[in-house]
């Protein structure tokens, strides 16, 4: 039986998608140094498990996207989800640290079925409030996500080894394999399928990339998530290796950092102006003890 597209559990679904990169990459945070201890890697080499995991999941969207606009969502989605799944196991499994630098690399590819299909479904089944809705659910989890999951980590670390923290990803990839067998139908249009001719997806990107507030906002995107993701990359080496917190110390440092993100996510939502709120978040440090003070209180 499909879910029903007007039900929460079809936004709670959706939401669950998104959820899996941020759980993917920030789960295996504390177990940086268990890890590298176990397969007798250095934790620098450690940590490039999650750079491969980027670099996969980075790239999957640019071919995901066509080829879910030329055989629909479902199959394209269900395909991610199955790589996801094996690759965790993987990664669960593996006893060098070359097999877990080429699996969390697999496992990131799968990630990315996350990353974009949440998004292109909500195009297809919704507009105007409804999708703004729905929307904004999937960004909130995507904020709310990266802030419990090395919490998650470090609970599942208590009671087991880092190897327990990939068999939980393996379990949350199944569970959304089977929801997604089970309960989406199609959402796209593939009566009139979209060439797959390099130089046609090539010109779709062109396309895209040449509408310069697209290539702006894309960029400043970009950059601010270079940033973030730097920051994830070297914290469990800088904090837990270099200054020594544990890994509840380290958990709760996350969180607080977290927090600043969801704090202005919210501060930026309930702006009147979207581009006073950007130049508060990126430009003008200044800027945003007036915006919190005036546009506030004004909405």
């Amino acid at each position: 039986m499909h879910l029903q597209k007007t039900s929460f559990a079809y936004t709670a679904y959706l939401g669950a998608l998104s959820a899996i990169p941020p759980l993917a990459i920030d789960m295996s945070l504390p177990a940086v140094q268990q890890t590298s201890a176990q397969l007798h890697a250095s934790e620098a080499t450690t940590s490039l498990a999650l750079s491969l995991f980027l670099v996969g999941f980075a790239a999957a969207p640019i071919v995901l996207g066509p080829l879910s606009d030329r055989y629909g969502r479902r199959p394209v989605l269900l395909a991610g989800l199955v790589i996801f799944l094996l690759a965790s196991v993987a990664c669960a499994n593996a006893h060098s640290i070359d097999w877990l630098l080429l699996a969390r690399f697999v496992e990131g590819m799968g990630a990315g079925a996350g990353a974009v299909l949440p998004m292109a479904i909500v195009r297809d089944v919704f507009e105007g409030a409804a999708a703004r809705s729905r929307l904004a659910f999937i960004t909130l989890i995507l904020c709310v996500a990266p802030v419990i999951a090395p919490s998650l980590g470090t609970l599942v670390l208590l009671g087991s080894d880092w190897r327990a923290v990939y068999a939980m990803l393996a379990a949350a990839g199944g569970v959304l394999l089977i929801v997604t067998w089970l309960g989406l139908a199609e959402t796209h249009n593939v009566a009139h399928p979209v060439p797959l001719h390099p130089v046609e997806v090539l010109k779709r990107y062109r396309f895209v990339l040449a509408n310069r507030a697209t290539l702006g906002f894309s960029l400043m995107n970009g950059f601010s998530f270079a940033c973030m993701f730097a920051f994830i990359t070297a914290s469990p080496i800088v904090f837990m290796a270099e200054f020594g917190l544990s890994q509840a110390a380290y958990s709760g440092m996350f969180f607080t950092a977290g927090l600043g993100t969801i704090t202005g996510s919210i501060v930026a939502g309930r702006s009147r102006s979207g581009h006073r709120a950007i130049r508060a978040g990126v430009c003008d440090d200044s800027y945003v003890g007036r915006l919190t003070t005036n546009e506030m209180a004004g909405s």
